[in-house]
């Protein structure tokens, strides 16, 4: 019975993934290689924090973006469904670029294409209503 289920929902999860350097809003992990490397992104009431702020990510691996909203019970925004977006800061780093909320994704996959250049890009992490923050990524083979 587990044999026949995996076969049956192995087509549906491969049709799930995306072409390399494009963006997956998907709570789950989209398969884009191998490895993943997790950016959390804390927000809220005039706050927005990126942990690491230079992450290390492989080629032909995966960024995923995990979307941390402030949750105060005396807070006038609800943080869950304000949108996130990321893009890159250069024609050459946005590859980065990927947007959703809370409520919505819970997390932003970003393929990282197999030739992507090793080098540092820089991005933007913009929160409406709260402002935005430059993080880098650091490809490595």
């Amino acid at each position: 019975m587990r044999t026949l289920l995996l076969m049956l929902i192995t087509p549906l999860l491969l049709t799930a993934c995306v072409t390399p350097g494009n963006p997956s809003k998907s709570g789950g992990l989209i398969a884009c290689g191998s490895g993943h490397t997790p950016v959390n992104i804390k927000y809220g009431d005039s706050q927005i924090t990126v942990n690491p702020p230079l992450s290390k990510v492989k080629q032909n691996s995966t960024l995923v973006f995990n979307l941390v909203p402030n949750k105060q019970a005396n807070d006038r925004v609800d943080y869950e469904k304000v949108l996130v977006t990321i893009e890159g800061k250069t024609a050459d780093s946005d590859w980065i670029n990927a947007s959703g909320t809370y409520d919505a994704d819970k997390k932003l996959n970003v393929c990282v294409d197999p030739s992507q250049s090793v080098d540092v890009y820089e991005y933007l992490v913009k929160v409406d209503g709260v402002g935005q923050i430059d993080p880098r990524a650091d490809v490595i083979r």
